[in-house]
């Protein structure tokens, strides 16, 4: 009976101190995912190893040139992937409390400030998520849909998780070709899109190395090839180990009825306290939507930003030049261009001579290669006397758009908006047609851009209130 008393008496000894000791690391765990309200802008990337290594934004550019010859084009607004949907699955089985807090906190919220660079909300940037014990336990593979302007989107959301996290970040090429792949896309955007190594791979745990059970070549060919093996290989071994909810796919639908930013943080700190066994983020979706962004502009403005190097076409220095997208697009068959039913060239010089800026100021229209010779492109350039660029490649392009103090863009286009809303914002001048203000096509609102409202003749409209348009 004694030694059954004192048996006893040792059990509850243990189970006391066990609860101490989960408090204390509940208490870390607290500690630890406290947020901390930045305004600094710093330059980091996904893979914790090249952190401190990247060059800041700079201003510097180089000498320019007018160059027609082709060039990869940037991606355009919204597209239709082959295999689009396929193998996607949604994650209502996530636990509800997720929902719940993003839409607590989205009431909590307070009203948007009206320069688009400051937060709208808390800025939710992590004081040291790489001392947490879920820091390097899990991975970030992003499917990326379309090209450029469009991947500039998913890697704001993917590096943002990525941060918050201290996790990295795997790219998976496009449908559209591996365009974020490219050498010269990761050296001209060196904060946007890293190459994760097989280095990286070894930072994970021994139990994640374990269960996703592959080789550095294997980790090497998911972020080159565009089929779905490698991928589905990756996914499979998860499945196959039964570890339940370590993988985790998040779509455009995923946060559709709540706050979308909220979500995202809301996630993140589910997997740091470790309500959540995710080891294994998914991305696969466009993001085009202001809330993944909010609170969180300096920074994504520091990922996408250019590198001066690869700023090869100047503007001329302290001109008031306007700087004009013409985004052509193709319909399903690529052969004949949509134009929304719009003679865009009356929208424009409509916008022109609104402000008093027609055969005034001088205008350059940034187009792709294969719309140089266009008849509306050639029209509009007679009529205004502008200059035709292209840029050198895609990055020469964009750092066009994030530079240039006064801009007209292109509708429905996410190579007009991804470089101007993460580009130079101080003293720029931004000016967007729509031709509907209820979900416009691919438009994120933005409080300082000027909206105008057009139809197919040209502007029915000036300066609508961004309040007015009805995000999608």
């Amino acid at each position: 009976m004694a030694e059954r008393r004192d048996v006893k008496f040792t059990l509850k000894i243990l189970t006391l101190l066990g609860l101490l000791f989960n408090a204390l690391q509940l208490r870390t765990a607290e500690q630890v995912g406290l947020y901390a309200n930045s305004a600094a802008v710093e330059i980091l990337v996904t893979d914790a190893a090249l952190r401190s290594s990247l060059p800041r934004p700079d201003t510097d550019q180089s000498p320019g040139v007018v160059d027609y010859t082709a060039h990869q084009e940037g991606g355009g607004g919204r597209g239709r992937g082959e295999g689009e949907g396929e193998g996607v699955e949604t994650v209502s089985d996530l636990s509800s409390h997720l929902m719940e807090g993003a839409l607590v906190t989205m009431q909590q919220r307070p009203k948007a400030q009206s320069d688009e660079s400051e937060p709208s909300f808390n800025s939710q940037y992590p004081s040291s998520p790489c001392s947490s014990p879920t820091a390097h336990r899990g991975i970030i593979v992003v499917s990326l849909l379309g090209r450029m302007g469009n991947n500039l989107f998913q890697m704001a959301v993917a590096n943002r998780l990525a941060e918050q996290l201290c996790w990295s970040v795997v790219y998976r090429p496009s449908w559209q070709g591996p365009l974020a792949q490219e050498t010269r896309m990761r050296e001209c955007f060196p904060g946007a899109f890293t190459y994760a190594t097989a280095e990286t791979y070894r930072q994970l745990p021994v139990d994640v190395q374990d269960a996703l059970n592959v080789s550095a070549a294997h980790w090497d060919l998911l972020q080159k090839k565009q089929s779905n093996g490698p991928f589905d290989t990756l996914r499979n071994r998860l499945r196959e180990s039964q570890l339940d909810g370590w993988w985790y796919d998040m779509d455009d639908k995923t946060a559709q009825n709540v706050h979308r930013g909220q979500f995202l943080d809301n996630v993140v700190a589910a997997i740091r306290n470790e309500t959540l066994p995710t080891r294994v983020i998914h991305l696969r979706g466009f993001f085009i939507h202001s809330e993944y962004l909010e609170g969180w502009l300096p920074r994504i403005k520091g990922w996408s930003s250019v590198k001066p190097a690869c700023c090869r076409t100047k503007l001329p220095e302290r001109s008031n030049t306007i700087l004009l997208h013409w985004r052509d697009f193709s319909d399903a068959d690529g052969k004949h261009l949509v134009n929304y039913n719009t003679d865009w060239v009356n929208v424009y010089t409509d916008i022109l001579r609104h402000y008093g800026w027609y055969q005034q100021r001088p205008l350059w229209i940034l187009t792709q290669p294969s719309s140089v010779q266009s008849p509306d492109v050639q029209r509009l350039a007679n009529l205004t006397s502008a200059a035709i660029h292209t840029g050198v490649d895609v990055p020469d392009a964009m750092c066009l758009l994030q530079r240039a103090s006064t801009v007209l863009m292109s509708y429905s286009s996410t190579f007009s908006q991804a470089p101007v809303l993460m580009g130079d914002s101080v003293g720029k001048e931004v000016h967007y047609p729509l031709l509907k203000l209820n979900k416009p096509s691919v438009t994120v609102p933005v409080s300082s851009w000027h909206y105008h409202l057009a139809n197919e003749t040209g502007i029915k409209k000036f300066e609508v209130p961004f309040e007015n348009i009805k995000e999608g």
